[in-house]
């Protein structure tokens, strides 16, 4: 389908990761898409500027997952020792300890 559209209509194409493709339809397009769409430039130079800055997304994304991920694994952490503090079991040895090095 993108092949069909893409004769028709001006277009610029992204071919990283899953692809975009932008059409120009219509005759009351903004100029600096009728420009941009149009443009003889480097069109490589401006995927991987895309390119650049979707990995860039991706990359902060991860990071905030990494940080979520260590925040919920360290409250569970946190959970497990307050538990181990407020057992009786726990809170006799830890006196007993005490006790004995005096």
């Amino acid at each position: 389908m993108w092949g069909e559209l893409k004769a028709q209509y001006a277009n610029f194409e992204m071919t990283h990761g899953y692809g975009l493709g932008l059409l120009a339809v219509g005759s009351m397009l903004p100029e600096q898409l009728k420009a941009f769409v149009s443009t003889n430039g480097d069109l490589e130079a401006i995927r991987q500027q895309f390119y650049q800055l979707g990995m860039r997304v991706e990359e902060q994304l991860t990071r905030e997952q990494t940080i979520a991920t260590q925040q919920k694994a360290i409250k569970e952490l946190e959970n497990t020792v307050a538990k181990f503090r407020n057992n009786p079991l726990f809170r006799t040895y830890h006196w007993l300890k005490y006790l004995g090095r005096r």
